[in-house]
């Protein structure tokens, strides 16, 4: 490829520009999936149960807006006008579907005056709002109960309203024509706010694609400027550079033409890769410069062997790099095993582009190359503090290894404590206006995030069975009395409120009256309440009770939810419905948004502890191949695995969560920061026979690997952390991580690659 590229640079260059365009056609067919569900493979036996259990119940993704009236309350004529056209507005909504818009204008009384039974709604669309019409409008949600936080707040300020979303509509745009409505009615000392996980995956879509279009020139520019101090010309530093932007305009194309998505957590994709797949040219360009400053060979003899010096090691490094990304076709996670596939078919594009595009455009630019060499001061600098971290190893190696293991003990220790947690609304930034909705709604209401789960009985008459409906009312408020629980709602919800209604007393009064009795409602009292419900809410009956009322939906709605809060519910859930206990007769099946969030994080942890051993395996296993020498193939791995376990080990001591995205860098760093070590043997090696002993072949390796070293680490590093000035936090952590990945494996690298070769020399 080398001679091919500088005998015919012309031509070299004219087809990867047309293979560039070609692919760079499609990348319009790259989609974007915000759907939750699309995080989860299709096969995943949990996700098709959640979909059927979903579909059984016509369960969807929804929206919520939050009326909050601070000073006066929400029981004035104005507020609760407001509140009624908000509920108009809302139905009218494209992508809303239609009926499904639930709140006081919705909710259903029962009336018994004059021995008449009458079902009326509590904010009827005809009903006069007055003083008195507010009053009575106050005095029947505290009677039916229905000021628990679901849709309106116990104190009587903030009021909700919910609707569901096609799966086929836009969110954006739905979200777009939210905001409009809520501020259009935010008058009158009342403000409204927009919520709802089906909002926020669109609201971070839009947020990370933000971020990318500001990031990416950012990167580019740190990049540059790091290499331009390096190289001081600028030939090098853009023919790197450009050698990357067009392994990505490939990738995203084949993306494209292959039909594959890109999906929200991971749409910093490009940024990630425009830093890492620097790396090789990195050192292919100083071993070039180091034969263009002889001054005594043509460029195309200069480019030969100075990018044929850098073939073995860049081939090695390359192929663990593809593994340790790879390895992320491990996981169950669609986002990651994309992230891994097309990642490693990136890098692996521009190592060939380093090789064939790169030679070329060297060539075809030697006569403006003159000048071009490493900074003198920078490369003394850079080789003298490789010299120095790598000295303590070579005179004290069993000192050093001894450090380096009870350290490494103590950051394993500390992994145990890492938690692994996500949360869409979490993940927004946090001047977002959505993020501030849903934390509004988080305090005043019962909260914007939905665990939903299926309880089920054996029992004839399902749950207008006494037992069974027993049971399942113990069950809802155990869980309602859980602290990150705002409300829970379902049929041991609604059948009180009814029955309460016939009776002609307060659902208050009436659920206290049960509990004094120690008894449940009656078979034929329960009968009757479901037949009322029925004939309520005909089109909605059906959403909460399924299969002859022994299946029931319960929905669980959760303040600030992240996977820790869901999880903590669920293990409760769990207790409930354990053999030995009145709950013996349900059994429970989550499912949901909120159940797909969790199940997502479950895939993400058993995902990564399998990627991770796996490449750390398969990097050993090639290294052996490579490096000839179990001994060595050790001492190349170690430096990174323990970089990693430093990372985690950082994280369990700060008690830093990750996420899906912040995940990324276990895999990252153990496909770069193995390069280090790489690059440092392959030196070693060449230069073990020549000189006359082990320690002085050391010296010569940290010598001349150690600057590409610690100039590819900076490069890396550098534009990294430009994912700092990110709006989303996941990308913010994603950054930090990866640069202290890097930087520990460089470092940890010049100083335990000496002290173990080292040592193996010694016990030898």
């Amino acid at each position: 490829m080398l001679r091919i590229s500088t005998r015919h640079p012309w031509l070299v260059v004219a087809l990867t520009l047309c293979l560039t365009v070609g692919l760079g056609a499609f990348i319009p067919r790259v989609g974007l999936r915000l759907d939750a569900r699309s995080l989860l493979p299709v096969d995943e036996e949990a996700l098709r149960e959640s979909e059927q259990l979903a579909a059984r119940f016509e369960a969807r993704d929804f929206v919520v807006l939050g009326l909050l009236s601070p000073e006066r309350g929400i029981y004035t004529p104005s507020s609760l006008a407001r509140l009624r056209r908000l509920g108009t507005g809302l139905e009218e909504l494209e992508g809303i579907v239609p009926g499904s818009v639930q709140s006081l204008a919705t909710a259903m009384n029962l009336s018994t005056e004059g021995g008449i039974l009458d079902v009326i709604p509590v904010l009827g669309p005809g009903d006069a709002l007055d003083v008195t019409g507010a009053e009575r409008v106050r005095r029947s949600v505290q009677a039916l109960g229905l000021d628990g936080g679901i849709l309106v707040s116990a104190d009587g300020r903030a009021a909700a309203l919910y609707a569901e979303v096609r799966p086929e509509a836009d969110r954006y745009l739905l979200a777009e024509r939210l905001q409009a409505l809520a501020r259009l009615e935010s008058q009158d000392r009342d403000s409204v706010h927009v919520g709802g996980n089906a909002l926020a995956q669109a609201e971070l879509g839009r947020a990370a694609a933000v971020d990318l279009l500001r990031l990416m020139p950012a990167v580019v520019g740190a990049l540059l400027v790091l290499l331009l101090l390096a190289y001081r010309h600028p030939v090098p530093a853009l023919a790197s550079l450009l050698e990357v932007g067009l392994s990505l305009v490939c990738t995203t194309g084949l993306m494209g033409l292959t039909g594959n998505s890109v999906f929200v957590t991971t749409l910093i994709f490009p940024v990630v890769l425009l830093a890492v797949g620097i790396s090789d040219d990195v050192y292919a360009m100083d071993c070039f410069l180091s034969e263009w400053m002889r001054g005594t060979r043509p460029v195309e003899e200069a480019v030969r062997a100075g990018f044929g010096a850098a073939v073995r090691p860049i081939l090695i490094s390359t192929v663990t790099t593809l593994a340790g990304l790879l390895s992320l076709l491990a996981t169950r996670l669609e986002p990651l095993r994309i992230f891994g596939l097309f990642g490693a078919v990136a890098l692996g594009l521009s190592s060939l582009l380093t090789f064939t595009f790169v030679p070329a455009l060297l060539v075809l630019c030697g006569r403006w190359l003159r000048g071009a060499q490493p900074s003198r001061s920078l490369a003394r600098g850079r080789g003298g503090l490789s010299l120095a971290l790598g000295m303590p190893g070579l005179r004290r190696p069993l000192a050093v290894l001894g450090i380096t293991t009870v350290a490494g003990l103590g950051a394993a220790l500390l992994c145990t404590r890492v938690q692994v947690n996500d949360s869409w609304v979490g993940n927004l930034p946090e001047a977002s206006e959505l993020a501030r909705a849903s934390g509004v709604l988080d305090r005043h209401l019962a909260g914007a995030t939905v665990l939903e789960l299926e309880w089920a009985t054996d029992r004839p008459g399902g749950f207008a069975d006494p037992e069974a409906f027993a049971a399942l009312n113990a069950a809802g408020r155990r869980l309602a009395s859980l602290a990150d629980v705002g409300a829970v709602h379902g049929v041991h919800e609604d059948v009180p409120r009814v029955l309460a209604a016939l009776r002609g007393v307060s659902t208050a009064t009436y659920q206290e009256c049960l509990l004094t009795q120690a008894r449940g409602p009656s078979s034929a009292d329960l009968e009757q309440a479901l037949v009322l419900l029925e004939t309520a809410s005909p089109g909605r009956f059906h959403h909460y009770l399924a299969d002859g009322a022994r299946r029931s939906r319960m929905s669980v709605f959760l303040r600030s939810a992240d996977a820790s809060r869901i999880d903590k519910v669920l293990w409760e859930v769990a207790a409930l419905a354990a053999p030995g206990r009145e709950a013996e007769l349900l059994y429970v099946a989550p499912f949901g948004d909120g159940w797909i969030s969790q199940l997502a994080v479950r895939l993400l942890v058993s995902g990564q502890v399998r990627a991770i051993l796996l490449a750390a395996f398969i990097n050993l296993l090639l290294l052996v191949v490579a490096l000839r020498s179990l001994r060595l193939a050790l001492a190349a791995s170690l430096p990174t695995v323990l970089a990693i376990l430093a990372v985690f080990g950082f994280l369990g001591a700060t008690d830093t969560p990750i996420g899906i995205a912040s995940s990324l860098f276990a895999s990252i760093g153990l496909g770069i920061g193995v390069d280090y070590a790489i690059h440092v043997i392959s030196h070693y090696q060449s230069h073990r026979n020549a000189e006359p002993s082990a320690p002085d072949a050391m010296r010569r390796a940290l010598a001349g690997a150690g600057p590409a070293i610690l100039t590819s680490a900076t490069a890396v590093s550098g534009a990294m952390l430009v994912l700092m000035s990110s709006q989303s936090p996941p990308n913010r952590m994603l950054g930090l991580l990866v640069c202290l990945c890097l930087g520990v494996s460089a470092v940890l690298t010049l100083v335990l690659v000496p002290a173990f070769t080292s040592f193996l020399d010694r016990s030898r």
